[in-house]
């Protein structure tokens, strides 16, 4: 939901910005995201962490929309496992 120019997301959802790996290895380097790890980009009123907020979250929850040219994935509230 679009709120005066500025993206929410309903409860109970929100959605996560993945973050990019942060390795110089080349060896074990399968993506470019750093796995279950991401930055909170859009959240509810109901929830109690800010927008920017690094997270982890539950295998196999997110699901990806692009919104405004940026790639982000979103997942039940309940998804949210771990605050880094």
């Amino acid at each position: 939901k679009k709120n005066d120019s500025e993206w929410m997301a309903h409860s109970p959802y929100c959605f996560v910005e993945p973050v990019e790996k942060k390795s110089d290895s080349v060896i074990h380097q399968v993506g470019v995201e750093q796995e279950l790890i991401g930055k909170l980009a859009y959240v509810s009123d109901r929830m109690d962490m800010p927008v920017g907020t690094m997270v982890s979250y539950q295998p196999d929850t997110e699901y990806r929309f692009d919104i405004d040219g940026k790639k982000l994935y979103r997942m039940y509230e309940r998804n949210i496992c771990i605050v880094l």
